[in-house]
């Protein structure tokens, strides 16, 4: 287990399967008290329903076998990556705060519409992967999460790319795949509000 800041600083309590439904139990007992907002679980053998957890969008990791486009990516000044990380992330399940400064050597890319930033993601350049995109919440469409990877994806080498993704929906996943990645992994997730 792991207690932590989710993006929208609610703390979470963060439990990868497997674990009994009295160990699970016990923990929700112990969170409430002690400041913790929710209980998050990752796993493909839970389900949550009867313990009152609610299935959200979960970790997927994605593979493609080359970058995607030559389209240029938008690059935020670093300056606001912080902000925006923590406004596209809010409400998502998955992540985890952010950092209040980003890695100085961090690669990141935006989308931007209507002359605002609405989305952002990190690419790692060295291991040609692109991680965590998200959106503005009245900006999450699958399309602008398809357009954010495409545009982050125009900076990798040649060769295989891996995308890594946490509470997309399955419209998301799809537009994903439509753009030539391969599902690899997929751990569902659930959530239980505890306060």
């Amino acid at each position: 287990m792991a207690v932590f800041r989710a993006a929208d600083d609610s703390v979470v309590a963060e439990v990868n399967l497997p674990i009994d439904a009295a160990a699970l139990s016990d923990l929700v007992a112990l969170a409430q008290p002690r400041g913790v907002h929710a209980v998050w679980v990752r796993g493909s053998s839970f389900s949550g329903e009867r313990l009152g957890f609610r299935q959200r969008g979960g970790y997927a990791r994605l593979r493609a076998d080359s970058p995607l486009t030559a389209t240029d990516a938008a690059r935020p000044p670093l300056s606001v990556v912080p902000a925006l990380q923590v406004a596209c992330f809010s409400g998502v399940w998955g992540h985890h705060r952010p950092t209040p400064e980003p890695d100085p050597e961090g690669t990141f890319v935006g989308l931007f519409e209507g002359r605002a930033w609405v989305g952002i993601c990190e690419v790692d350049l060295e291991q040609n992967q692109i991680d965590g995109p998200g959106l503005l919440p009245a900006f999450r469409t699958a399309d602008r999460y398809a357009r954010l990877v495409r545009g982050a994806s125009s900076l990798l080498a040649s060769g295989p790319v891996t995308l890594e993704t946490w509470g997309d929906t399955e419209a998301t996943l799809s537009a994903y795949r439509e753009l030539g990645f391969e599902l690899v992994e997929y751990l569902p997730g659930w959530e239980l509000i505890v306060q």
